[in-house]
Order: structure tokens, then C-alpha cells, then sequence
């Protein structure tokens, strides 16, 4: 896994720039709309998941697109519980998770109830209210078998949660691959600070 966090690491200002120049313009075209323009339709409490609903898939791809082009044995297989698989050189296949939460600097992810695989590429974003362009970001990988930090609870009267959360504690820090951002201790769970892209 350091090896695909080492390309994700390398390619993350060309990311960003692919989403912020190419896919958010042409997201606006779609919409006959800025993001501003857009924004003041959305809930001040949804603003975030609005983001997620409308930018993951173009930012995805970005991401997919890059990392791929550096390792062809990363791809693209979504099922319930990952949304991409890597071989690494020595022939060991995971299965990935990828989730994106785009209200900045925060502690937690959120998801849907169902299992997830172990590996996971977890991504913040802060974007600008009136550019839409997302000027900072945390990225990481993270094996959810090596930490005490998991999915909150899946069930809810024996149906399937619509939404959990994902936070890790402070004794979860040696096992996360920092790949840009910063994490800080705080009294029990750790914070994933964005940065500039």
C-alpha cells in the first residue's frame, strides 16, 4: 500500500487541479449555474453532503484517472463495500473503500450501513464557498483490521443503518498512511486537518 500511497502522494496537486480546472467548469456548464449560484439553494446543515452528492463521481474519476496511469493494478471494481482493488508487486490483492467528506478539517466519515473491506482511502476537502474549487484537502489509507477506530453501528432495529460513522482514536495513529494533511491527537479521537493543495 505505500507504494499506491506514494502515487496518489505525487499525483494530489494534478488531482486537484483536473477537478478544479477541467471537471468543476464543466460541472457549472451542467448545472447553467456557478457553484455560488447553486449553493444558496442548498441547506446551510446539507452544504456538505450537497458537495458530496455533486462532486465525488467527477472527483473520483480524477483520482482513478491519475493513479492509474502510474499503477495499471489499480482499478475500478465497485460492489457493496469497496470501490476499487490493487495487486501489488507481489501479487497480494485488496480490496479498497473510498469515502470523501467535504466539510474540511474534521474527525469522522460518514457511510452508508452496510460491511465494508478492510483497506480504505479516506479523503477531506475544503472548498471555497463562492469558487467551488477545493483549495485544501486530507488524504490517507488506512487497514480498518489493524485499528480500534470502525464503522459505527450497522443495524438499527434489525434493518440495515442508513448512515454511520467511521472516527479512530489516538492509539490508531501509527496505523494510518498519511498521504497529505496532517492528524492531531486530541483527548480521545484523532482530527484529520486539510491542507493547501
Amino acid at each position: 500500500m505505500q507504494v499506491l500511497a506514494a502515487s496518489v502522494q505525487s499525483q494530489i496537486k494534478s488531482i486537484i487541479g483536473d477537478f478544479n480546472e477541467v471537471r468543476l467548469p464543466a460541472l457549472e456548464q451542467a448545472w447553467g449555474r456557478t457553484v455560488a449560484e447553486q449553493r444558496q439553494f442548498w441547506d446551510h446543515d446539507q452544504i456538505s453532503v450537497e458537495y458530496s452528492k455533486n462532486f465525488s463521481i467527477p472527483l473520483n474519476n480524477c483520482f482513478f484517472r491519475a493513479v492509474n496511469s502510474q499503477l495499471p493494478s489499480f482499478l475500478e471494481k465497485t460492489t457493496r463495500g469497496s470501490d476499487y482493488v490493487y495487486t501489488d508487486a507481489q501479487g497480494v490483492t485488496d480490496p479498497i473503500e473510498d469515502k470523501n467528506a467535504f466539510n474540511g478539517t474534521g474527525q469522522q466519515w460518514t457511510g452508508n450501513g452496510f460491511g465494508k473491506c478492510d483497506w480504505h482511502l479516506l479523503k477531506r476537502f475544503e472548498v471555497d464557498p463562492v469558487t467551488g474549487r477545493i483549495i485544501r484537502c486530507f488524504v490517507m489509507l488506512v487497514d480498518l483490521s489493524k485499528t480500534q477506530g470502525a464503522w459505527g453501528q450497522k443495524t438499527v432495529n434489525g434493518k440495515t443503518a442508513q448512515r454511520v460513522g467511521l472516527k479512530f482514536l489516538v492509539s490508531d495513529v501509527d496505523n494510518i498512511i498519511v498521504i497529505h494533511g496532517t492528524v492531531v491527537k486530541k483527548k480521545k479521537y484523532l482530527e484529520f486537518k486539510v491542507e493547501p493543495v
